[in-house]
């Protein structure tokens, strides 16, 4: 394995891991459509790393492994976090539980409906397998 960090990410092309020591749990393949999904998102919750950048997946499916926490009331804010108006649940590895690595939640109107979350994973919050492809 070759891990690095976002900041040291050479292109687009990487096995996204969870970054907890012992863990290295595979969370997303990384391929060049969703590495063209990343937002500037500058009022985020807060993450496991101070986190600026977020991968937009469209669905928990689409990851190869995650938790989803239940709704967290404190989360919900008054303004808009990046094009989501309310965010209530946090992304975790599904293999060891730590995180937040990122956050979900609804665009407006579609509040009620749990299978229109969206998801945002933290680019700085993860590790990248370069190797591993």
């Amino acid at each position: 394995m070759a891990i690095v960090k976002y900041r040291d990410l050479k292109g687009d092309a990487a096995i996204i891991r969870c970054p907890f020591e012992g863990c290295n749990a595979r969370i997303i393949k990384l391929l060049p459509s969703l590495a063209a999904t990343k937002l500037q998102i500058g009022n985020a919750p807060e993450m496991a790393s101070k986190s600026t950048y977020y991968l937009q997946v469209q669905d928990v499916w689409d990851f190869d492994n995650i938790g989803v926490s239940r709704a967290v009331p404190e989360l919900i804010k008054e303004e808009d976090v990046g094009n989501l108006a309310k965010v209530e649940r946090l992304l975790i590895c599904s293999e060891c539980d730590k995180g937040p690595i990122g956050f979900a939640g609804y665009t407006e109107g579609n509040e009620t409906d749990h299978k229109k979350l969206q998801y945002y994973l933290s680019c700085e919050s993860v590790v990248y397998d370069t190797q591993d492809m």
